[in-house]
Protein backbone atom coordinates (compact mmCIF):
# COMPACT_ATOMS: atom_id res chain seq x y z
CA UNK A 1 0.00 0.00 0.00
CA UNK A 2 2.84 2.37 0.71
CA UNK A 3 3.71 1.93 -2.93
CA UNK A 4 0.27 3.23 -3.96
CA UNK A 5 0.55 6.18 -1.56
CA UNK A 6 4.03 7.04 -2.80
CA UNK A 7 2.87 6.69 -6.39
CA UNK A 8 -0.18 8.87 -5.71
CA UNK A 9 1.91 11.61 -4.12
CA UNK A 10 4.68 11.45 -6.71
CA UNK A 11 2.32 11.41 -9.63
CA UNK A 12 0.29 14.29 -8.24
CA UNK A 13 3.47 16.34 -7.87
CA UNK A 14 4.69 15.40 -11.35
CA UNK A 15 1.32 16.18 -12.88
CA UNK A 16 1.15 19.58 -11.25
CA UNK A 17 4.60 20.45 -12.56
CA UNK A 18 4.09 19.45 -16.20
CA UNK A 19 -5.21 15.32 -12.78
CA UNK A 20 -9.75 13.66 -12.39
CA UNK A 21 -12.56 12.53 -10.21
CA UNK A 22 -15.66 13.41 -8.31
CA UNK A 23 -16.25 15.25 -5.05
CA UNK A 24 -16.42 12.02 -3.09
CA UNK A 25 -14.76 8.63 -3.21
CA UNK A 26 -18.25 7.11 -3.03
CA UNK A 27 -19.56 9.04 -6.03
CA UNK A 28 -17.81 8.76 -9.34
CA UNK A 29 -18.63 11.15 -12.13
CA UNK A 30 -21.22 10.50 -14.82
CA UNK A 31 -18.85 11.66 -17.59
CA UNK A 32 -15.07 11.83 -18.05
CA UNK A 33 -15.25 15.63 -18.34
CA UNK A 34 -17.14 15.85 -15.06
CA UNK A 35 -14.46 13.65 -13.45
CA UNK A 36 -11.69 15.99 -14.65
CA UNK A 37 -13.52 19.13 -13.59
CA UNK A 38 -14.36 17.73 -10.15
CA UNK A 39 -10.78 16.58 -9.57
CA UNK A 40 -9.34 19.97 -10.52
CA UNK A 41 -12.02 21.79 -8.52
CA UNK A 42 -11.21 19.74 -5.41
CA UNK A 43 -7.47 20.21 -5.82
CA UNK A 44 -7.62 23.95 -6.51
CA UNK A 45 -10.02 24.52 -3.59
CA UNK A 46 -7.68 22.77 -1.16
CA UNK A 47 -9.73 19.57 -0.92
CA UNK A 48 -6.73 17.42 -1.73
CA UNK A 49 -7.78 14.39 0.31
CA UNK A 50 -11.18 14.32 -1.40
CA UNK A 51 -9.53 14.57 -4.81
CA UNK A 52 -6.91 11.90 -4.15
CA UNK A 53 -9.30 9.43 -2.51
CA UNK A 54 -11.66 9.62 -5.47
CA UNK A 55 -9.08 8.65 -8.08
CA UNK A 56 -9.35 5.42 -10.04
CA UNK A 57 -6.28 4.04 -8.25
CA UNK A 58 -7.73 4.69 -4.80
CA UNK A 59 -11.28 3.58 -5.57
CA UNK A 60 -10.08 0.33 -7.16
CA UNK A 61 -7.60 -0.45 -4.33
CA UNK A 62 -8.20 -3.06 -1.65
CA UNK A 63 -9.53 -2.05 1.78
CA UNK A 64 -6.11 -2.66 3.28
CA UNK A 65 -4.42 -0.43 0.70
CA UNK A 66 -6.97 2.31 1.31
CA UNK A 67 -6.30 2.21 5.07
CA UNK A 68 -2.59 2.69 4.46
CA UNK A 69 -3.24 5.53 2.02
CA UNK A 70 -5.58 7.21 4.49
CA UNK A 71 -2.73 7.37 7.01
CA UNK A 72 -0.69 9.36 4.51
CA UNK A 73 -3.53 11.84 4.09
CA UNK A 74 -3.27 12.81 7.76
CA UNK A 75 -0.33 15.13 7.01
CA UNK A 76 -2.30 18.38 6.78
CA UNK A 77 0.76 20.51 5.91
CA UNK A 78 1.64 18.33 2.94
CA UNK A 79 -1.97 18.33 1.72
CA UNK A 80 -2.13 22.12 2.06
CA UNK A 81 1.07 22.59 0.03
CA UNK A 82 -0.17 20.28 -2.71
CA UNK A 83 -3.50 22.12 -2.81
CA UNK A 84 -1.76 25.50 -3.08
CA UNK A 85 0.41 24.24 -5.92
CA UNK A 86 -2.60 22.93 -7.86
CA UNK A 87 -4.52 26.12 -7.17
CA UNK A 88 -1.74 28.21 -8.69
CA UNK A 89 -1.25 25.93 -11.67
CA UNK A 90 -4.85 25.12 -12.59
CA UNK A 91 -6.57 28.36 -11.62
CA UNK A 92 -7.39 29.07 -15.26
CA UNK A 93 -8.25 26.09 -17.48
CA UNK A 94 -10.94 25.04 -19.92
CA UNK A 95 -12.04 21.71 -21.32
CA UNK A 96 -11.42 21.46 -25.07
CA UNK A 97 -12.47 17.92 -25.99
CA UNK A 98 -13.50 14.52 -24.65
CA UNK A 99 -12.92 11.20 -26.40
CA UNK A 100 -14.30 7.99 -24.94
CA UNK A 101 -12.90 4.60 -25.94
CA UNK A 102 -14.76 1.94 -23.97
CA UNK A 103 -13.83 2.12 -20.28
CA UNK A 104 -11.16 4.77 -20.85
CA UNK A 105 -11.41 8.38 -21.95
CA UNK A 106 -9.11 11.26 -22.77
CA UNK A 107 -10.16 14.74 -21.76
CA UNK A 108 -8.16 17.50 -23.39
CA UNK A 109 -7.86 20.69 -21.37
CA UNK A 110 -6.08 23.96 -21.99
CA UNK A 111 -4.24 25.42 -19.01
CA UNK A 112 -3.22 29.06 -18.80
CA UNK A 113 -0.51 30.10 -16.37
CA UNK A 114 1.96 32.94 -16.28
CA UNK A 115 0.76 34.23 -19.64
CA UNK A 116 1.25 30.91 -21.40
CA UNK A 117 -1.42 28.49 -22.59
CA UNK A 118 -0.67 24.79 -22.88
CA UNK A 119 -2.79 21.77 -23.85
CA UNK A 120 -2.91 18.79 -21.51
CA UNK A 121 -4.54 15.37 -21.93
CA UNK A 122 -6.04 13.79 -18.83
CA UNK A 123 -7.18 10.17 -18.59
CA UNK A 124 -10.34 8.99 -16.87
CA UNK A 125 -11.34 5.36 -16.35
CA UNK A 126 -14.73 3.83 -15.78
CA UNK A 127 -15.33 1.56 -12.81
CA UNK A 128 -18.76 0.16 -11.93
CA UNK A 129 -20.41 2.63 -14.32
CA UNK A 130 -18.70 5.73 -12.88
CA UNK A 131 -15.75 7.79 -14.13
CA UNK A 132 -12.61 8.47 -12.07
CA UNK A 133 -9.27 10.18 -12.67
CA UNK A 134 -6.49 7.78 -13.59
CA UNK A 135 -2.92 8.69 -12.81
CA UNK A 136 -1.75 7.50 -16.19
CA UNK A 137 -2.77 11.06 -17.09
CA UNK A 138 0.60 12.08 -15.81
CA UNK A 139 2.76 9.83 -17.96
Amino acid sequence: MKKIVIILAAVAMAFAMSSCSSDSADNGASTPTEAVENFLKNMTNGHVKEAMTSTYEYVSASSEEKKEADKEFENEDQLKQLGEMYSAMFKDYKVIDEKIDGEKATVKIEVSMMGTTAPMDLIAKKLDGKWYCAFESMK
